[in-house]
């Protein structure tokens, strides 16, 4: 069954508050752009940029979950927990970047919104949203995540 966005997003959301002990500020939809952890290999990286994870703010960090995007069935189980970065002293930024669609036998550009999150210890890990359909609802969900983590405080 494909659902809209707004009812694949709710019913992602709803499995991040399950297994989250703290209260869930917001949840967010994104492709990594690089890697999710110190460490990770750039053909790792690559694999995780072509699919979606949730991201949820908490009070006091962010974290990442593996999410089922593929496939008719059971699209939208939320996996395992990859990755958690602490809040504290976490810098964050926005902005725009282009992408491709590739087909046999041209590429389609599109746009994505990015938003990178500069760790204290100075690990940086860039979210991006590729905008096709729905591009209001996304775009949204962007900055309800973005102000949930205290809004922009570094530049691009």
């Amino acid at each position: 069954m494909i659902l809209s966005p707004t009812k694949y997003l709710n019913k992602v959301t709803e499995q991040v508050h399950a297994r989250l002990p703290e209260e869930v500020l917001a949840v967010a939809l994104f492709q990594p752009q690089s890697p999710l952890v110190p460490g990770q290999s750039k053909h790792q990286a690559r694999t995780a940029s072509k699919h979606s994870f949730a991201f949820a703010v908490t009070p006091t960090g962010v974290h990442a979950f593996g999410l089922k995007d593929r496939g008719y069935f059971d699209t939208g189980r939320v996996k395992e927990e990859i990755a958690v970065w602490p809040r504290q002293g976490m810098g964050v930024a926005t902005g725009k970047g282009r992408t491709a669609l590739q087909t046999t036998d041209f590429a389609i550009p599109l746009s994505m919104e990015l938003v990178p999150l500069r760790m204290a210890d100075g690990f940086t890990v860039t979210l991006g949203l590729t905008l096709t359909i729905a591009q209001g609802f996304f775009k949204e969900m962007v900055a309800r995540f973005v102000d949930a983590l205290g809004g922009v405080t570094e530049p691009a």
